[in-house]
């Protein structure tokens, strides 16, 4: 069906998978999935918030080839932690840590909201010393709990 449709069009399509969350890690099949996904031939992006990547699974995820990586950066430590729960960022930042020590790229993904604006900078220097390569931002959507 792709293959037709780029015939039809005259374009590539590169299909990929972005795996994203709640927190795909917390699935343990993970890894093993991404590793169908790529000898299928998909691209694969992770969005993580970096708690729960291990030695282990970032070794595996730079041996499976992961082209994009993103880590959860809420801003400095104690507003990180603010956001997403006490000792996250001391979590995450061990996650990213263990990603970089394998040899992976990994950006930051920072959700602005009304609570990090005012640190922006001081969030873009932190992740800079921290290693990232790069860093996104992403709007806060106002339903659930982003609607406080």
């Amino acid at each position: 069906m792709v293959q037709a449709w780029e015939e039809e069009h005259g374009i590539r399509v590169s299909p990929s998978i972005h795996f994203t969350g709640g927190e795909p890690f917390v699935y343990r099949g993970l890894l093993d999935v991404i590793a169908y996904s790529k000898a299928k031939g998909y691209g694969v992006a992770l969005m993580s918030n970096g708690c729960l990547i291990s030695t282990d699974d970032a070794q595996r995820t730079f041996g499976l080839g992961v082209s994009d990586i993103q880590v959860s950066l809420e801003g400095p430590p104690d507003l990180h932690d603010s956001i997403r729960g006490r000792g996250s960022f001391a979590a995450a930042s061990k996650g990213v840590e263990n990603l970089l020590r394998a040899g992976n790229r990994v950006s930051a993904n920072v959700t602005l909201s009304r609570l990090n604006i005012d640190q922006i900078e001081e969030t873009t220097e932190l992740a800079s010393t921290m290693g990232f390569y790069g860093i996104g931002f992403s709007r806060m959507v106002p339903c659930g709990r982003g609607r406080r």
